[in-house]
């Protein structure tokens, strides 16, 4: 249920941007300190539904500018932020293409729709087709409707959950996290038109192990962690040098080369129903040590690009699992699919060594007297103020990521601990604010640093 604050300020937005509009706070509900911040992002949101496509351009690179508007709405931003980013990612957006009546009337019958799915000029019609749904069924039966009901369709569009860099658990997770209908739609239409080659290789790894053995994917009392599978990825060459820095994708080189070798380690991470709540907090530990854990002691700290969504998907993760009216069926298998699609994107990013003792003993630029995730947060949004980038989704997921992690301290599979959480997030802050690089790619191939400087050790932080 919405808080007494949301439901006072959904009542003020007005006009067609209410469709648009939050009616539900985010994981960190910060207060607002302007008072017409709501009403301006349900505008924005609203602007971006109807005059730009999910994708910037042909290679489906996706459009960020929700997930920056809401990021920053949950930390407090004013009115006055959330415009200035709007306007600085709206210039490179593209329109999105015409309804086709055709096409809108074929998404009635499932039969037809592999005719359309995975073709980005048919976003528009799958955003129609959903929104309809969400109108008519609204939307938690809509959702449930075309991911959970196990037709040919809907299973195509539940396995897609990760494909696209997580891009559409991402855009799908934000929707329901505010619980906003118009970006719940443009989460489903993403569903529909990303690429489905990691959807179809993990269904793959599903059905050929299935096949080899009928109770292979039910949980096993000694399920590994997900940093122990990553170390068995570093230590196995068919795996960890299956993608080669040439390569222009590779995802796609490593289920090429190493498909079944990667499907050995992924199926030794299990959930179990009853213990799900503790394996998406175990999943999300993981996925923050693959990204921030991904550096070297003798560079610059910069984060992977794409181990950077290991991260910041583990949020969005968390809310899905978070739903009671989602069978627990499918948290237990989103959570496998979103573990075995982190360990694919380990392995194509050449593997990197971790080095959890580089976040573990960083002493950070300043040291505040308080709270120093409030520093951060307030740095960030200046930040942001100014420029635009993942840094501010790197920032929540980590503040969030401490939160559901801490119950669990001890524990197997959760490296991430105490000030760690909050370290990170000081580390991407300090190199930001000096002018460095939001994030590299591949920091697993040698040639990923090149031209990176020395690490900048601001305290006592020992040399390894």
């Amino acid at each position: 249920m919405a808080s007494t604050k949301y439901s006072a300020e959904i009542h003020k937005v007005t006009g067609p941007a209410e469709f648009s509009a939050p009616r539900h706070p985010g994981v960190m509900d910060f207060p607002q300190w302007s008072s017409n911040a709501t009403q301006t992002l349900a505008e924005l949101i609203h602007d971006n539904h109807e005059k730009h496509h999910i994708f910037f351009d042909e290679d489906k690179r996706h459009n960020h500018a929700v997930h920056y508007l809401l990021a920053l709405y949950d930390f407090g931003a004013s009115s006055s932020i959330l415009k200035a980013t709007y306007e600085r990612e709206k210039y490179y957006q593209r329109p999105p293409p015409e309804v086709h009546e055709k096409v809108l009337q074929d998404l009635s019958d499932e039969s037809k729709w592999n005719e359309y799915i995975e073709k980005a000029e048919y976003y528009s019609d799958f955003l129609a087709f959903f929104t309809k749904e969400i109108k008519e069924l609204g939307w938690k039966e809509t959702v449930k409707k075309w991911l959970f009901r196990g037709t040919p369709v809907t299973e195509r569009l539940f396995v897609n959950i990760t494909s696209g860099l997580y891009h559409p658990l991402i855009h799908l997770g934000y929707g329901i996290e505010f619980q906003i209908p118009a970006v719940i739609a443009e989460g489903l239409a993403q569903f529909a038109t990303t690429d489905f080659y990691i959807g179809d290789a993990l269904l793959d790894i599903e059905k050929a192990a299935k096949e080899a053995d009928p109770d292979c994917l039910r949980p096993q009392k000694n399920s590994k962690t997900l940093l122990e599978l990553a170390n068995e990825i570093y230590d196995n060459p068919a795996i960890a040098r299956a993608a080669e820095w040439e390569d222009g994708n590779k995802f796609k080189a490593v289920i090429a080369r190493a498909g079944k070798e990667l499907a050995a380690v992924a199926l030794q991470w299990r959930c179990k129903p009853e213990n799900v709540i503790e394996k998406a907090a175990e999943a999300g530990s993981g996925g923050a040590l693959l990204c921030v854990a991904a550096t070297r002691p003798d560079k610059a700290t910069y984060y992977d690009f794409f181990l950077m969504h290991c991260l910041t998907s583990t949020l969005f993760l968390h809310v899905l699992i978070g739903q009671d009216w989602i069978p627990t069926e499918a948290k237990c298998r989103m959570l496998q699919l979103k573990v075995w699609t982190d360990l694919l994107t380990y392995a194509s990013r050449g593997a990197p060594k971790l080095y959890a003792s580089e976040v573990q003993t960083y002493v950070p630029k300043v040291t505040p007297k308080g709270n120093p995730w409030l520093d951060i947060i307030d740095r960030i949004l200046v930040y942001e103020d100014k420029t635009v980038g993942h840094g501010v989704k790197v920032v929540r997921a980590l503040a969030h990521g401490e939160q559901i992690c801490r119950p669990y301290v001890g524990k197997p599979g959760f490296v991430m601990e105490g000030d760690m959480w909050w370290k990170a997030a000081a580390i991407l802050m300090d190199y930001l604010e000096e002018g460095g690089r939001e994030y590299i790619f591949s920091v697993g191939f040698e040639e990923a640093w090149a031209g990176v400087g020395p690490k900048k050790r601001y305290g006592n932080t020992p040399k390894l």
